[in-house]
């Protein structure tokens, strides 16, 4: 705030003390964040959601679902289509809902399809302490990836749904897909071992995208789809060697995820 004095005398002095005194120390950018997006394409109303890197915050929810409707492709081309997408990112675990519909009412040409896509993504850096080992122990940390997924969907459908995990050096993936209404990967589970070391300090992240389509038309002719998938990625940390626990800048306990 400025205050205006008016006595010339008065200014200099305040003019003085404001040009010595120190400036206050900037705050420290977190080192945790998380961000989201949710979008939609391929028919009217479609959009894009995207929370933003939120630095220092732990959660995040966004969503693009626009309106179901009938509409006209191509001047004369009469179709049905829905979408949503919907993505929520939490430090240590992510969801997502992703969900296409297509159908023709009376058309002979269309559009690829109905698309519905999702991302969320958390970051965070975790110290490892002992209160019996000394500093430069050597330690392993050992992180649980699971993928789980929930789909459902009729005719011409298309997704998938994939996380990642990375911690300091070490990395892994798991995935999930439908092709044409068949799932050709299921969900799956796998344990990331991270060699360190007490004292050190690492970086943890992880990433879930999911996406659904719905198609209005493929040779044969086959015609229509539908596909919701809802999926979800945690990273808990199930083990460590020695007297060792693990505290996250986030305030996020990773063991009892």
């Amino acid at each position: 705030m400025m205050h205006i004095i008016t006595r010339s005398t008065l200014v200099a002095l305040s003019t003085l003390a404001i040009a010595a005194a120190p400036r206050p120390a900037e705050a420290a950018t977190p080192n945790y964040a998380v961000e989201a997006n949710a979008g939609t394409s391929m028919m009217p109303g479609s959009g894009y959601t995207y929370s933003g890197y939120l630095a220092g915050q732990v959660a995040v929810d966004v969503v693009n679902d626009p309106p179901a409707l009938q509409w006209i492709h191509n001047l004369n081309q009469v179709l049905f289509s829905d979408a949503a997408a919907h993505s929520w990112a939490e430090i240590g675990s992510i969801a997502a809902h992703a969900y296409s519909l297509a159908e023709r009412v009376q058309a002979t040409n269309f559009p690829p399809g109905v698309k519905s896509t999702t991302m969320g993504r958390f970051v965070d850096r975790i110290h490892v302490v002992s209160d019996t080992l000394p500093n430069g122990t050597p330690v392993t940390l050992t992180f649980r990836h699971d993928l789980s997924v929930d789909s459902e969907g009729w005719g011409l459908n298309d997704g998938s749904a994939g996380c990642s995990l990375q911690v300091a050096g070490s990395s892994s993936s798991v995935s999930w897909s439908v092709l044409e209404g068949v799932v050709t990967a299921g969900p799956s589970s796998k344990l990331l071992e991270v060699k360190t070391t007490v004292g050190s300090t690492l970086s943890v992240s992880a990433r879930l995208d999911v996406w659904a389509r719905a198609s209005f038309f493929v040779p044969g002719p086959r015609y229509n789809g539908e596909l919701a998938v809802d999926a979800s990625c945690a990273t808990p940390l199930v083990g460590v060697s020695g007297d060792v626990r693990v505290e996250a800048e986030s305030g996020v306990d990773y063991s009892v995820l």
